[in-house]
């Protein structure tokens, strides 16, 4: 028998287009590599740098709103806050309020989950959605790879969880506030 590996590069889908422009992405990106909550290292990196990673990520989503969630309408569209482009992962409706869905697939540790608050990048883009799409109500979708990496444990493999949010409109607006001054300052 033989067994040759055969090269092959992941190309990531171009499925939802996004417009061109300034994304509350980049814009909290920015702000991260500034405040040091991305190390250096990373900077120039885009998702194209781990196609593999962020395939697992886009697929996790995918899976998780059209199979466990098919309430959520799944990546909705564009809201914009003046030139930014913002892009939830999902919305829906509980009664009457509105929650925004983020879905996260993260090697991080799950020990981390009483920490979610110190979760920076994701909870500034998760309150800009929230601003632009009119709501202070949003739902964490979080998948732990590597639970909380205790092997043999019951919490030492895959854990999916959900975690509600809610935010003050204090929060929002100087959120916003942060996010919008750096457009300016990325002259957008």
């Amino acid at each position: 028998m033989k067994i040759q590996p055969y090269n092959f590069t992941i190309k990531l889908p171009s499925g939802v287009e996004r417009s061109a422009g300034l994304h509350l992405s980049d814009v909290v990106r920015s702000i991260g590599f500034e405040m040091g909550y991305i190390p250096p290292q990373y900077q120039g990196e885009d998702i194209s740098a781990s196609p593999e990673r962020a395939a697992l990520g886009m697929a996790w989503e995918d899976w998780v709103f059209r199979t466990q969630h098919p309430e959520v309408s799944h990546q909705p569209g564009e809201v914009f806050g003046g030139n930014i482009a913002c892009s939830a992962d999902g919305i829906s409706w509980f009664g009457n309020d509105l929650k925004v869905h983020e879905c996260k697939l993260t090697w991080k540790s799950m020990k981390r989950e009483s920490e979610l608050q110190n979760e920076w990048l994701w909870l500034s883009q998760t309150m800009g959605y929230c601003l632009q799409w009119g709501t202070n109500l949003a739902r964490y979708h979080i998948y732990w790879v590597n639970g909380d990496y205790q092997r043999g444990q019951n919490t030492g493999g895959p854990q999916y969880k959900l975690y509600d949010l809610e935010f003050t409109k204090r929060e929002l607006e100087d959120n916003w506030l942060q996010i919008h001054n750096r457009a300016k300052m990325l002259g957008r």
